[in-house]
């Protein structure tokens, strides 16, 4: 009887494993300086695709490498050690129905025979390939983590080419990178302890520019040229199991400021506001405070369910920014208070195991906007509705690799005095996992 040949297959040992994952550490700063440059949507992004695919319903459940936000004291559940890899692709469309002044705010030069408002009342943006890395290592009485994964950011792109006599854009980056390293404790036999300890890095840029052509032609540009700088947190989370089949979490973050600081440069050139100015500039951006509880059962077999409350604390939000030389049009407004609220948001998730193999997720969640209805304003990016959302994903786990793939998808409008607001998100995760046994 002919032997039958056979076929080569992708397998690693535990020491290959080790090697590789090691190799994935060393190299993931290079991958994140990278890739970290990629634009993204004003949006509180939050990490792991198994959480995402679960709406976020994930505090009382926090038993994969996203603990590191999610409840650092769940690092602890994990039983191997593991390494992920993810990445995420975000997409988002505002829509203000009246559009921007032509007048007042950054656009605050006009003259006579310009139009008061442009006519595009689209933004968009889409960001490239965003990614984290996480890995924990359970010892006795002790599990570490650590992890680099977005956390906050913010692209505005918006262009107007269809008003008459005027051709102008509004491009707007900002960015907050996470690197987190997390210990988690046994204090009790039902009671977790976790706390993350975790350093942000921020970027932020600007640029306004209008071209007027008709017949007193003139240019006006305001640029906030590419800064950064870095900030700290600290995040504190619980765990209690009354039950085997019974979670219940909670987590609070402190949030942080991160100042930065670059070069900015103006220009106008018509005769009534004719300026060249240049100066370097200090801004501080800040990641706001949140806490949240969360709820995890699974009193139906191979079934898990998952309720969450957050509240993220927008209302400690500030502009606040500063000229070392000020000008005509480089002023220094100092700190400003922009009237946000706090949020609330509710997330529902539902993960079946049908075999060991295979894991599917569904949820919802729903978040309400920062924002009183004068805020809202495609002027300062801020088109931000109170959204429902979906979600839903697939994990396949074989020997000590695991695949995932997650999806979410939001959408938002109201109508403010006969004017229409939109939001929409839409966000895609993959996960590539190795466990050490």
């Amino acid at each position: 009887m002919e032997e039958i040949e056979k076929i080569p297959t992708f397998s690693l040992d535990r020491k290959g494993r080790l090697l590789l994952s090691l190799r994935i550490l060393f190299f993931s700063p290079f991958l994140f300086l990278f890739l970290s440059q990629s634009t993204l949507a004003y949006e509180l992004l939050q990490p792991g695709g198994r959480a995402n695919s679960l709406s976020g319903a994930f505090i009382g459940i926090s038993d994969d490498w996203s603990a590191l936000y999610w409840n650092p004291a769940g690092l602890f559940q994990s039983l191997d050690q593991e390494l992920a890899v993810e990445g995420e692709y975000l997409s988002l469309k505002i829509k203000d129905g009246d559009s921007l002044a032509n007048g007042t705010g950054i656009f605050s030069h006009r003259i006579e025979g310009e139009k008061e408002r442009f006519s595009q009342e689209e933004a968009f943006s889409q960001s490239h390939l965003l990614p984290s890395i996480g890995f924990i290592l359970p010892t006795k009485g002790l599990a570490l983590g650590f992890g680099i994964f977005p956390r906050l950011g913010e692209y505005l792109d918006w262009r107007d080419e269809g008003t008459p006599d005027l051709e102008a854009s509004l491009k707007r980056r900002m960015q907050i990178y996470n690197g987190s390293l997390a210990f988690s404790v046994h204090i009790a036999p039902i009671i977790y302890a976790g706390i993350s300890l975790n350093l942000l890095h921020g970027e932020y840029e600007f640029l306004a520019d209008k071209k007027y052509k008709g017949t007193r032609s003139y240019t006006f540009q305001y640029c906030l040229n590419h800064s950064k700088g870095t900030g700290f947190e600290v995040a504190l989370g619980g765990l209690c199991q009354p039950q085997q089949l019974l979670s219940l979490g909670w987590v609070y973050r402190s949030g942080g400021s991160i100042s930065l600081k670059g070069d900015a440069s103006a220009k106008c050139t018509a005769s009534d506001c004719s300026a060249d100015e240049s100066s370097s500039y200090t801004k501080r951006i800040y990641l706001p405070p949140s806490y949240g509880i969360g709820l995890a059962m699974r009193y139906i077999p191979k079934t898990t369910i998952g309720l969450d409350w957050s509240k993220v604390g927008w209302d400690s939000w500030r502009e606040d920014y500063s000229f070392e030389t000020e000008g005509s049009i480089l002023k220094s407004p100092g700190e400003r208070n922009p009237g946000w609220k706090g949020v609330d948001q509710w997330s529902l998730g539902l993960e079946i195991r049908p075999s060991e193999e295979w894991r599917l997720m569904l949820g919802s969640f729903s978040v309400q906007s920062p924002l009183s209805n004068s805020k809202i304003d495609l002027a300062n990016g801020m088109v931000e509705v109170e959204r429902l959302g979906i979600s839903g994903g697939i994990g396949y786990k074989r020997d000590s690799w695991e695949f995932g793939l997650a999806h979410l998808t939001s959408n938002g409008q109201t109508k403010i005095n006969d004017v229409g607001y939109q939001k929409d998100t839409s966000k895609t995760q993959i996960l590539i996992k190795v466990y050490f046994f």
